[in-house]
């Protein structure tokens, strides 16, 4: 997994490429190939360390939480998508962010891409919320 995030919190300069292996898929899990990530105000809080004492985020870190791409694996257990389909979604906070090519997340969290959207179009639809 390649992408762009952090090793330290501060400002825009902390930004870098980060690589490291690819997450395992679980059984319950889909791996995808982002092809767009959208940039939100979360994004710049977190870099500058301003959501610590809510997220213990473990660095480094990929930033990074709404995006749009391509299945390309599936765990032992997903029935609802198959590898080559279009997904949209917003991974859990506290995990891996979507600044990268690829990137594990449960199925659950994943919904296919409405017909008609490029990619990028697609990962501005994602919900916000805080759950």
């Amino acid at each position: 997994m390649r992408g762009i995030g952090m090793k330290q919190y501060g400002g825009i300069q902390q930004l870098t490429e980060i690589e490291w292996p690819t997450k395992p898929i679980g059984p319950d899990d889909v791996l995808i190939s982002i092809k767009a990530s959208g940039v939100n105000p979360v994004d710049w809080k977190v870099r500058e360390g301003l959501l610590q004492a809510d997220f213990p985020f473990e660095l480094p870190l990929i930033l990074g939480w709404d995006a749009a791409g391509t299945v390309t694996a599936v765990g032992m257990n997903v029935q609802d998508f198959q590898i080559g389909d279009d997904v949209f979604f917003r991974p859990e906070l506290e995990r891996e962010g979507t600044y990268a090519d690829e990137i594990v997340v449960p199925a659950n969290i994943v919904a296919p891409m409405p017909r008609g959207l490029s990619y990028a179009e697609a990962e501005g639809s994602v919900p916000w919320r805080f759950s």
